[in-house]
């Protein structure tokens, strides 16, 4: 599935944006969505310890809030170049993720992705973090085009144990 976001909406809310602190209910283009999941999992055979979350500068950030939507939905995400709520990194901590950002981004900051990564280190997690010299915005190029990361992800499976 994969899922666009309207235009007139987004998929996480920052109303203090740049300071990232997102509002409480999902956004409705993140809520449709997480429905939609819901609908095709319980209609659809589908593994639901085996569902995975990822997109690029919008779809980074909402990768980054649905899965604090979700802390124990998702067997594993892959934001690139997004920005995150460091405040919810608890929410986080439970999803193994595969960060992308291009050092030089001038649309969404490298800090954001430097900043989450710090503090789900401060939390005990170690993510996967990757940082591209010299790219701007368009990281999602490289990033899709890891040789490691389908394999990665694809190895990842939600256990019963990580839900609460």
């Amino acid at each position: 599935m994969a899922p666009q976001c309207p235009k007139n909406d987004a998929w996480a809310c920052f109303p203090q944006y740049p300071l990232c602190s997102t509002t409480k209910e999902p956004s409705r283009a993140s809520r449709l969505t997480l429905e939609l999941i819901d609908s095709l999992v319980s209609s659809l055979s589908i593994d639901s310890h085996r569902i995975y979350v990822t997109g690029l500068s919008l779809g980074g950030e909402g990768t980054f809030d649905i899965i604090t939507r979700r802390p124990h939905f998702f067997a594993a995400a892959v934001p690139v170049c997004g920005i995150a709520d460091t405040g919810k990194v608890d929410l986080m901590k439970s999803t193994p993720l595969w960060i992308f950002h291009g050092d030089s981004d001038d649309i969404n900051p490298v800090d954001y992705s430097r900043n989450v990564v710090k503090a789900l280190k401060i939390k005990g997690v170690v993510p996967i973090y990757t940082e591209y010299k010299g790219v701007k915005h368009d990281s999602w190029t490289k990033a899709y085009q890891e040789p490691e990361l389908l394999n990665w992800m694809f190895k990842k499976k939600r256990t019963d144990a990580q839900v609460e």
